[in-house]
């Protein structure tokens, strides 16, 4: 909610909030491909598909007003690890409409 009417506080109302939606939209996807990780180190096979059927944009436990634990922040992550070990078959091309 924005509670002022000065247009430059708005505008770091919204900023800050698209900040952090991009912040758990990452958070997630990491929590995903930890989980894929850890079900092909268990034997299971991950394909493109079964990718493409999840996804990072979850809002169902988001608690927008709730309490979140800041005792981790000063925590450092791991180093970030794009590698993902799936194979992503190409589209076929579709014609096009005439």
């Amino acid at each position: 909610m924005i509670a002022e009417n000065d247009p430059v506080e708005q505008e770091k109302a919204v900023k800050l909030t698209s900040l952090l939606a991009n912040c758990v939209i990452f958070h997630t996807t990491l929590d995903l491909m930890n989980v894929v990780r850890d079900l092909q180190a268990e034997g299971w096979q991950i394909t493109g598909e079964d990718l493409a059927a999840i996804s990072p944009y979850l809002t169902d436990h988001i608690m927008r007003f709730g309490t979140y634990a800041t005792t981790e922040l000063t925590v450092r992550p791991d180093a970030f690890d794009p590698r993902l070990d799936v194979e992503f078959e190409a589209e076929e091309e579709q014609p096009a409409a005439a």
